[in-house]
């Protein structure tokens, strides 16, 4: 039993592509995310656990789209 903590961060860069016109065209817009998670392992066999994660894409006019999560597993 225990309590514990996790974080990590990624991103993706993506190249253009040339259309069938020739012209330059976005392939997939460029993001950022990071998560964090904290989670309480209550016996062996159950845990629980919140998460929250942040995406930001950095090509676009989009704002960050937030992300929450519960969770709560149960081994038998």
């Amino acid at each position: 039993p225990g309590v514990w903590a996790a974080a990590r961060f990624g991103q993706t860069w993506n190249n253009s592509a040339i259309g069938p016109t020739g012209e330059e065209i976005e392939w997939s817009p460029n993001l950022w995310r990071i998560g964090t998670a904290v989670g309480w392992q209550i016996t062996p066999d159950l845990l629980l656990k919140a998460e929250y994660n942040y995406t930001s894409f950095t090509s676009s006019d989009e704002n960050g789209q937030n992300l929450f999560g519960l969770g709560v597993n149960f081994r038998f």
